[in-house]
């Protein structure tokens, strides 16, 4: 077998329609490359690009790992060698880019069945035209990592996933085509490809149109987790938005859950989401997925609060079906600050009980009105005694119907009651048989 394929001597070598099979590694130094449309190069091992050689691949190139070389089935560009054209690439290990890569049409395969990295020695991005990724391997060798680079798929490329792990680690994937369909992964139940990263980085997308756009993001650090974000721009210009999956309690980055407002009962201590907008000032719909037989039941959303430091709810929120999975959405969202940090979220059993009102005939504060009364406690009595003790009004919402379309006006068989404090007991009439009691006070303004 021939071990290795030196190109060093040459200065131009065209391949139409023949196969280079035998060689274990291709190592171009200063030649000029030309692969016709329908020419094959398969090497069993590496395919290098060193000096200042220059690479036109119209047809197809194989590396495989059939090699006992160190770095067999690697596609590398180094020094300040450039590859170009609308060809197929299809790559075992590495994809290792050190100068220029020119997607053109073409399409780079990583299919490989261990662990392959999208690399570079000095930082340099690829922009890929199509990216597709295949393989069989399970666990970390599912995955195609970034490695001490960013990458993405340029304007009219797209990125499929299929079931494999596109772990970005710390860097960023952007898909720059703001097409719908330009990411695409096989949703399989508990068999999702996805996009995985850790702080800092993210699955960045661009958009342009007001259709619903599909962040794929997940982790197989832990519990193996597919948790999608959906994101639906209210208008057609161009936004970007970045979004991860942080699979582990917020309380690690410091977004601890025990702090929040009154409104918010308690936070989903298993993952959060980083969603930011990075470009655009569009609102937006934004939808948080999971899976409520391992997740629990979610009824809201929150989103952290730089300011205060403390997660605020995104107030009452409908939660929506995405085939096994439950997916909560915050229709028209602002993105106020530039905190990224969103949880799933329950709100707090509260309700506001007014300490005063005006029953003057102003029209304004006519009624004894009790925010959130009938919404957490559907089956609420409330009764309304006077300092004697005596009984005046009694409300019984199983029977009456709700409390806010009767409240107490302040009268008793039709007439006002003089200015002062009067009592109350609410009865919840819940599973624990709560109720609260208090003071309520009649005000002539």
């Amino acid at each position: 077998m021939l071990k290795l394929f030196d190109l060093r001597f040459l200065s131009f070598l065209t391949v139409l329609s023949f196969t280079y099979s035998r060689a274990q590694i291709i190592t171009s130094n200063n030649v000029l490359i030309h692969v016709n449309t329908g020419g094959l190069i398969h090497c069993n091992g590496g395919f290098e690009l060193n000096g200042a050689a220059q690479l036109t691949n119209q047809g197809t190139i194989y590396t495989t790992k059939n090699s006992t070389f160190a770095q067999n089935g690697n596609f590398s560009i180094n020094g300040s060698s450039t590859s170009d054209g609308n060809g197929e690439y299809y790559v075992e290990q590495d994809w290792k880019n050190n100068s220029v890569f020119t997607g053109g049409s073409s399409t780079v395969h990583l299919y490989g069945n261990t662990e392959q990295f999208i690399t570079s020695d000095n930082s340099t991005e690829t922009i890929f035209n199509h990216l597709i990724l295949t393989g069989s391997g399970s666990g970390t060798d599912k995955r195609k990592t970034l490695l001490n680079t960013n990458a993405s798929c340029g304007n009219l490329g797209n990125l499929t996933l299929n079931n494999r792990e596109l772990a970005t680690e710390g860097n960023t994937f952007s898909v720059l085509n703001p097409s719908l369909s330009a990411i695409a992964f096989d949703n399989t139940f508990l068999a999702e490809g996805f996009v995985s990263s850790i702080l800092s980085g993210s699955l960045v997308r661009n958009t342009n149109a007001t259709q619903n756009y599909i962040f794929p993001v997940g982790s197989s650090n832990g519990t193996e987790r597919f948790r999608a974000v959906t994101i639906q721009p209210e208008a057609n210009s161009s936004q970007a938005y970045a979004v991860r999956l942080n699979n582990y309690s917020a309380d690690l980055d410091s977004y601890f859950l025990s702090q929040h407002e009154t409104l918010v009962d308690n936070g989903n201590s298993l993952f959060y989401h980083s969603i930011e907008r990075i470009s655009g000032s569009a609102n937006a719909n934004v939808g948080v997925q999971y899976l409520p037989s391992s997740d629990g039941d979610w009824k809201g959303l929150a989103h952290w609060f730089l300011p205060i430091q403390q997660w605020n709810s995104l107030g009452d929120l409908p939660q929506l079906t995405n085939g096994n999975y439950s997916e909560i959405l915050r229709s028209g969202w602002n993105f106020p600050d530039a905190s990224n940090a969103y949880v799933l979220m329950n709100p707090a059993d509260i309700i506001i009980i007014p300490t005063a009102f005006t029953p003057d005939g102003d029209g304004t504060n006519e009624v004894w009105q009790i925010p959130n009364l009938d919404k957490q406690y559907p089956k609420n009595v409330v009764r309304i005694y006077n300092r004697w003790g005596s009984l005046l009004y009694e409300h019984d919402s199983s029977t009456d119907g709700s409390y806010s379309t009767k409240p107490w006006d302040g009268t008793v068989k039709g007439d006002l009651m003089p200015v002062g404090s009067y009592y109350y007991i609410i009865d919840f009439n819940n599973l624990d048989n709560k109720s609260v009691k208090g003071i309520v006070t009649i005000v002539n303004q």
